[in-house]
């Protein structure tokens, strides 16, 4: 692996495989993958799984849900949004029905 981060979880951690996969694991064990759609540059461990590009940085919780929280920089300012799943989840259920 080009990069290994651990959670703040002792038995978690993410190994970046390559510049478009992550692999999580617990207890050992591989959990899951992250098929990324952009090149990953670095990758950082806590409580959540950051990823990084040259441009942004993507952060999933351990569960893979999506991304948590979402840095963004435009020119000289940033930006950082939080993303509320309950509410996202009762977002898209009355959305869709």
């Amino acid at each position: 692996g080009l990069e290994f981060v651990w959670s703040n979880d002792s038995n978690e951690y993410a190994i970046r495989e390559s510049p478009t996969k992550v692999k999580l694991y617990k207890n050992f064990q591989e959990k899951t993958t992250l098929k990324l759609d952009f090149n990953a540059e670095g990758i950082f461990g806590g409580s959540l799984v950051g990823v990084k590009s040259g441009e942004y940085i993507v952060f999933y919780d351990w569960e893979v849900r999506a991304a948590s929280y979402l840095w963004m920089r435009v020119k000289s300012a940033m930006y950082i949004a939080f993303y509320n799943w309950e509410v996202g989840a009762a977002a898209s259920n009355w959305m869709h029905g």
